[in-house]
């Protein structure tokens, strides 16, 4: 893994940490969903509709991506 993929990597476990403490936070606030699809959970803000999704298994993530039009390129996969 080289410099720029760690601070890649970074940058997703830092927004990732910040969603969850406030998902704690303000829980019951309307602030975001969290729902199943399929087989992963989802978590969404209601203000811009950005979400996260959680996936066990590689396979599923591909096709999940491919279903939602994403480049795999944007994807990160923590093998």
């Amino acid at each position: 893994m080289d410099i720029r993929q760690h601070a890649e990597w970074q940058e997703v476990l830092d927004r990732l940490k910040s969603t969850a403490d406030d998902l704690a936070k303000t829980s019951r606030q309307g602030r975001y969903r969290l729902y199943k699809w399929r087989a992963s959970y989802i978590i969404e803000t209601v203000a811009d509709e950005q979400t996260i999704l959680l996936r066990t298994d590689l396979k599923l993530a591909i096709n999940a991506a491919k279903e939602k039009g994403l480049d795999l390129r944007e994807i990160i996969l923590d093998l």
